[in-house]
């Protein structure tokens, strides 16, 4: 998916009942973005037409809106190299290999359509979490929920991790993933699975990551699977909606560290043993 700087995007919101299977079989089709229950189909020029008989070839689907804008304008793109704790993320995925400073880690991430640039405080805010947690803790292995651009994975896995579990609702986001991984060079150890809950992942773990949208994640805290595992990233609301999330949370967990960044929060938690 080679999305460049400045193109120009072509988006039909349509209402869609569950994921579709496929978009239209065009070439200009840059990319699937499910957001139940509505489906967004990125193309490189106008096709109405083409879109129009997708729609009706699916019965109760319908076409919400179309839409012009910059990639810039949908994704956040850094326009220089950017720092976050030991982590340098190249302005450029595919730019020349870098000789990063003492003790700095090289991490490339191309986001094509995907959320998860580096610039973001939520992301910011984990990966500051995660250098903590990984000084401090022996983690061998990480699940993350809701990985996108698969930039918290890759992250896990060049602190050290040694299995990772890449979840996604989006098969798109895991197709972008997948690039990341590689271009990270921690293919291997990241295994990437289609799924809207973390269930999926049935054993206690080291360490589950959640940065995700609000309604997902306050679904998500309510619920016992993800309690398990000995220690929680949950990042994705703002400073307003802590105190809420708080509410949410059980008591078999304390936590012990937070970051705040831009009005964003991220907290980690830590489950009580005996």
């Amino acid at each position: 998916m080679n999305v460049r700087p400045n193109q120009r995007l072509f988006v039909y919101e349509c209402l869609t009942s569950g994921i579709p299977a496929h978009g239209p079989g065009l070439p200009t089709l840059v990319g699937v973005w499910p957001e139940p229950p509505c489906t967004y189909l990125f193309f490189e020029r106008p096709e109405d037409q083409t879109v129009n008989e997708w729609i009706r070839a699916h019965p109760g689907f319908e076409l919400l809106g179309r839409y012009e804008m910059d990639y810039d304008q949908w994704q956040q793109v850094p326009q220089s190299d950017q720092q976050v704790g030991s982590f340098m993320i190249p302005a450029r995925s595919d730019s020349p290999a870098a000789s990063p400073q003492a003790g700095k880690k090289i991490l490339r991430i191309d986001p094509g359509l995907v959320f998860g640039s580096g610039l973001h405080p939520t992301t910011r805010g984990c990966l500051l979490s995660l250098e903590v947690l990984f000084s401090q803790n022996r983690i061998h292995n990480v699940v993350d929920f809701g990985t996108g651009t698969g930039i918290l994975a890759a992250a896990s896995a060049l602190l050290g991790a040694r299995q990772v579990v890449a979840i996604d609702c989006n098969p798109l986001a895991l197709r972008v993933a997948r690039g990341n991984f590689e271009a990270n060079g921690v293919r291997e150890i990241i295994f990437p699975i289609v799924a809207d809950d973390p269930a999926v992942v049935r054993c206690s773990w080291d360490l589950i990551l959640m940065n995700i949208e609000w309604p997902c994640l306050t679904r998500i805290v309510s619920q016992p699977h993800w309690r398990s595992h000995s220690l929680a990233v949950l990042s994705g609301f703002l400073d307003s909606q802590r105190q809420t999330l708080a509410g949410l949370l059980p008591p078999s967990h304390v936590m012990i560290h937070e970051e705040r960044h831009e009005g964003w929060c991220t907290v980690v938690l830590r489950a009580h043993t005996g």
